[in-house]
């Protein structure tokens, strides 16, 4: 954690952008280790929180 922290505010990004970076990086290093053609575009969907989130998890 403390090593995303201090990637995050050195390049002044958000945590999840980090950590989205890292996946993505795995994923076109599994792709190209295993001769897949890595695609121009990949399209995610990634849960984000809104303002005034409650604290614990719910269904809304």
């Amino acid at each position: 954690m403390k090593y995303i922290q201090g990637l995050k505010d050195a390049h002044k990004v958000t945590f999840t952008g980090v950590v989205m970076a890292a996946v993505v990086g795995g994923m076109r290093r599994t792709m190209e280790r295993m001769r897949i053609p890595v695609p121009g575009t990949i399209s995610a969907v990634t849960p984000v929180p809104f303002g005034k989130h409650p604290n614990r998890l719910r269904n809304h």
